[in-house]
Order: structure tokens, then sequence, then C-alpha cells
């Protein structure tokens, strides 16, 4: 039988994949059986959830809050790929390991498994900060149970664009000191061709009038900029360069400015007090660079004339970050003085498995208390 887990588990979403509320009321909470109905009455909410300009990294006060994790699909065409949810994930964690969740009706409660949506339209730096403002207190309190517990840390278990936010947190806003490991599941670190696609081209041809509010709302969004490849993904006729050095149809390059800004700074800083564990899909056809041609850019699987591939959605060489470049099946070279970085890789048949199919090989999450083994756990 696993030991109770002494450690504190949060889980982190990627972009989609937390339930918006305005005034209490839905405005984004697609499932599986109501997606074509989502993207039906969607034009009704959108304006509401279009960001204006320049917000930067502050919250635009206009009443949308986060309230849950999505349990199932979600899914908006033309501004991310469709995901399978994360009630198998959380389901799994909550059979494998001892996790103890504080319900609704007993917030009070000692836990340690924390879900934590996020509003995944705003800036990673700012949900960073948020996520500060949810962890720590909730360490403390996990902590102060008695001295069984004082050396507890934070596991972070998250995925796709969950994973930039956490270590914006734990690199950048001194999360590092409690933080034991950052385990990412289909991260793109050095981000995405598809979000540069996407942000040019707008919304797939065949939505009618939606196409362009979804477009606009798209390119309102400092979250799906900061998913832009940080690395030289245009193609020239004078080779690779990065979307700062390329005129880019139809963005804003203040946006653009600023999201290269957030990874060169996320890039800069890399604390050795935790370990870093990406787990990250190979041997799919998978969008890496791209050429701009008219007013559009068009895609490619190659970089180079290579074809590294990915998971469908984040190439191999984006699913590390910068300096940890994954060059083996189940290791990634690391400069010396670092703290560990290792580079799980799965075989998947997309980006949106990943978050299930990466489940069984989270067994390494947390530490679990000697202290504890033989305790009662209730």
């Amino acid at each position: 039988m696993t030991a109770p887990m002494c450690d504190l588990i949060v889980v982190l979403p990627g972009i989609l994949g937390s339930t918006l509320a305005k005034d209490g009321k839905l405005i984004w909470a697609p499932s599986a059986g109501a997606v074509l109905c989502t993207i039906a009455t969607l034009g009704q909410s959108i304006g509401a959830m279009e960001l204006p300009d320049g917000i930067g990294d502050e919250h635009p006060d206009d009443g949308v809050q986060p309230v849950g994790l999505m349990p199932d699909l979600h899914v908006l065409p033309g501004l991310w790929t469709a995901n399978i949810g994360y009630g198998a994930l959380l389901n799994w964690l909550r059979s494998r390991f001892h996790l103890i969740e504080a319900p609704q009706d007993d917030p009070d409660r000692f836990a340690n498994f924390l879900p934590v949506p996020y509003d995944w339209r705003l800036s990673n730096r700012y949900n960073a900060r948020r996520l500060k403002s949810i962890v720590e207190p909730a360490l403390e309190k996990w902590r102060s149970q008695n001295n069984a517990f004082e050396d507890a840390k934070v596991v972070f278990i998250c995925h796709s664009m969950g994973g930039l936010v956490a270590r914006w947190y734990i690199d950048r806003e001194g999360g590092a000191e409690i933080t034991r490991k950052l385990i990412t599941l289909g991260t793109p670190h050095r981000g995405s061709l598809n979000a540069l696609e996407q942000l040019v081209n707008g919304v797939r041809v065949g939505l009618g009038p939606l196409a362009l509010k979804l477009t606009r709302f798209a390119r309102s969004l400092p979250s799906l900029y900061q998913l832009l490849p940080e690395y030289a993904c245009i193609e020239t006729p004078d080779g690779l360069v990065k979307t700062t050095e390329a005129q880019v149809p139809d963005l804003a390059v203040a946006m653009i400015s600023d999201a290269m800004r957030f990874h060169s700074e996320l890039d800069a800083e890399r604390s050795d007090a935790y370990d870093l564990h990406p787990i990250v899909g190979f041997r799919q056809p998978t969008k890496t660079t791209a050429r701009i041609h008219g007013g559009g850019v068009i895609p490619l699987d190659t970089i180079e004339g290579n074809d590294e591939g990915g998971d469908g959605t984040v190439p191999r060489l984006a699913a590390t970050p910068a300096r940890f470049r994954p060059d083996h099946r189940r290791s990634a070279r690391r400069p010396s003085g670092t703290a560990p970085c290792k580079a799980t890789e799965v075989s998947s048949t997309n980006s949106s498995s990943s978050s299930g199919r990466a489940a069984s090989r989270i067994e390494w999450a947390g530490r679990p208390s000697s202290r504890l083994r033989s305790r009662n756990w209730s």
C-alpha cells in the first residue's frame, strides 16, 4: 500500500481548462455532450470575455472568475485544440495516493489536494501571483497540524499552460523554497506553433460571424500570446528568425514583445531547490515552424529540414525549458550546477490525451513521510 502523502499536491489545468463564471453565471463550461451547443451560443458571451487593449498583467475587473477544473472534453475551434478534461486525472490521483480534499461545506478541513482553476484569458504572470496567494496559505495550514507535517512542500502537477503559470510562481515569485517537484504534462515550455497559426490565421472558416468575434477575442488574450514560440520559428530566405524579428501579420507588436520577454525572464531564473519533470509527447506530426505568406502563415512540421515530431500540439524541442534539450528517451541534458530535469517521453495519439495517459507515470510525484507510514489515515 502506498504511504500517506505528506506533501501538498497542486493541480493546474491548461488553457481553456477552467470553467469561468461572470456575476455567478457560467459563461465557459462546455462538456463533451454540449460542445456544439456551447459554440452556437458562445457569441452571446464572447463580448463579455474579450479583454481590453493594454490589459498587461492586470485583471480587467469584468466580473469573470474561475470556478473549477473542466471535467471532460473542452474545445474552442480556432483558439486551441480539443483536450480531454481533468476528471480522469483527478480521480486517478485520488485513488492512487492518500490525498485529502476540503469539501465545499467544510473549507476549514486540513487538505493536501488542491486543484486550482484560473482565468486562462489572463497573463501567466497574473495567474502566478494569484497562485501564490492560494498555495502558500494552504501549505502553511497543512503544515500546522503537527510536527509530522512541518517539512511538507508542494508538488505541482500541471497540464499545458498550467506549467508556465507554475514555473513563473516558482522561479519568479519566491515559490522555489516551498516546492519539491514540478511535473508538467504537455507544457509548451518554449511555446507552440499552434498559437502562432491561430493568432495570425484566425478561427477556421465556417463559423460565419462568430469567427470574427472569436478571432478578435483570441487576439485580446495575453495568455495566448505567451504561448507563441520563443525559439526562431519563422522561415525566411536568410534562415529562421523569431517572431520579434519578422513582420507577423495582424498581431500586436507590443504583445509579441511582452510574450517574448515573459519567456526570456522565465528562462533567466532557475532555482536548484526543486526538481523539474517534463512529460513529453513524441512521434506525432507536430507543427514546428511556419512561413509567412500573404496575410497569414503556413505551418510546417519540420525545422531546418528535420521532422522532430511532438505530441501533436507541442513540438518536441519546445516541450522542455530552453536550457534542457531532450536528446534521449528518458533524460535531458542540464547545465552544471542546476537542479535535475528529467524529461519522460510518452508515445501518445496527440496532446489531447496527455493528461490521461501520463497519469500512471506520476508515481514519484511527492514524498511520503516515513514518520507517517505506520499511522492510521482518516
